[in-house]
């Protein structure tokens, strides 16, 4: 694979002159300290996603106020239902 990523340059190099040679050190040391703080960010907790959040309208609060003054729901039992093999 190192064999094809040094013919993949020289071909860059071949390709785009002086300007390739002297800008892919440079570009690669940027790229890879960039690399680098973003690891760290990412490891102490930072993401892209903002903080999740969501709003009530008029029609939503009145729900959730009348579901709050309701009484409490009654327990439901549970029962266990088994399925036996039928025997012929």
């Amino acid at each position: 694979m190192a064999n094809r990523m040094d013919s993949l340059l020289a071909d860059l190099y071949s390709a785009f002159g002086w300007k390739s040679r002297f800008a892919a050190p440079l570009l690669g040391r940027y790229l890879w300290s960039a690399l680098e703080k973003e690891e760290k960010r990412l490891a102490a907790g930072w993401t892209y996603e903002p903080d999740t959040f969501y709003e009530k309208n008029a029609a939503a609060l009145s729900l959730s106020d009348s579901k709050a003054n309701a009484s409490s729901p009654r327990a439901v039992r549970a029962r266990w239902v088994t399925c036996k093999a039928m025997t012929a």
